[in-house]
């Protein structure tokens, strides 16, 4: 990659795990600058609510949850996505990247959409709403060659 071509940031992650990689414009060529984990997103709904308020029988109508309905697996989801969203704002504040790509499962791509600021906004180029979290660089590339 050359200095003088500006920087992209090119983010593949998933719901428990980001990798970011730096590329030119070309995207012929990645450079893997960090790799993210999540690993809360990996346990299971009885783990992750381990921890919460527990449930009580109601008079009559069976039981339900003293700690509300969400589902553990989406707050753990927008918890990384908003993470994640924070750490590629401070990286473009401090003139890491010029361009933002990303590729991620549909609703990740869109909790992650949603906590951008935006200046990430504002530089964010192409998105692919797929997973590509576990396939090589030749393909990450074939798959925004596509979105073009």
């Amino acid at each position: 990659m050359q200095s003088n071509q500006p920087v992209t940031y090119l983010v593949v992650a998933d719901s428990s795990q980001a990798l970011i990689y730096k590329t030119d414009s070309r995207l012929d060529k990645l450079e893997l600058v960090e790799h993210e984990n999540h690993p809360t997103s990996r346990l299971t709904n009885s783990e992750l609510d381990s921890d919460k308020a527990g449930g009580a029988a109601s008079a009559g109508r069976g039981f339900h949850s003293l700690g509300g309905d969400s589902n553990s697996h989406q707050e753990e989801a927008a918890d990384f996505a908003l993470r994640l969203s924070r750490h590629l704002h401070s990286e473009h504040l401090a003139g890491k990247f010029s361009h933002l790509l990303v590729a991620a499962p549909p609703h990740f791509l869109g909790d992650l959409r949603h906590h951008l600021s935006t200046d990430c906004q504002k530089v964010l180029g192409k998105t692919v709403n797929k997973n590509l979290t576990r396939v090589g660089e030749k393909a990450i590339i074939e798959h925004f060659a596509e979105a073009s």
